[in-house]
């Protein structure tokens, strides 16, 4: 089942965009708050991560919608992956079902964990649109420690 969850931070704001788009990707069930990033209790995003099971679909229309931090929207993200829960953002085009959406959430985790310099992050992307054997090659010339 694909869940949406939808937040504006303030009464000014409009959820219709948020909503409209969701639909459109085919969420069956979407949880809405009105309420600031920065307020930890946000309810119906509770009852959104209470209503999933696994196999089920988490879609948001934008990432900062998820998480009050980078850390908070991985750890949230790793908890969905944890019960086989997938996670998509619309405007970041991130998918964790596909391969290419939890290499970027592995990316974003060890960069926020220090693991990961640059020249790791050019070697963790060349290896996933170059192939390995054609990084292999590189590596011997240019070591890196991934």
């Amino acid at each position: 089942m694909i869940i949406g969850h939808a937040r504006v931070s303030t009464t000014n704001q409009n959820v219709s965009l948020h909503i409209d788009e969701l639909q459109k990707v085919g969420c069956e069930k979407i949880f809405r708050d009105k309420v600031s990033v920065a307020k930890a209790e946000r309810p119906r995003l509770q009852n959104a991560l209470e209503f999933l099971r696994e196999g089920d679909s988490l879609v948001v229309w934008r990432l900062d919608r998820l998480g009050r931090s980078l850390k908070h929207l991985l750890e949230t993200v790793s908890q969905l992956e944890d019960s086989g829960i997938g996670f998509r953002s619309l405007q970041e085009a991130i998918d964790t079902t596909t391969s290419g959406g939890r290499l970027i959430f592995h990316i974003f985790g060890a960069l926020v964990q220090g693991a990961l310099t640059f020249e790791d992050l050019q070697c963790v992307l060349l290896e996933k649109f170059l192939g390995r054997r054609l990084l292999t090659a590189i590596r011997q010339q240019h070591p890196c420690r991934i």
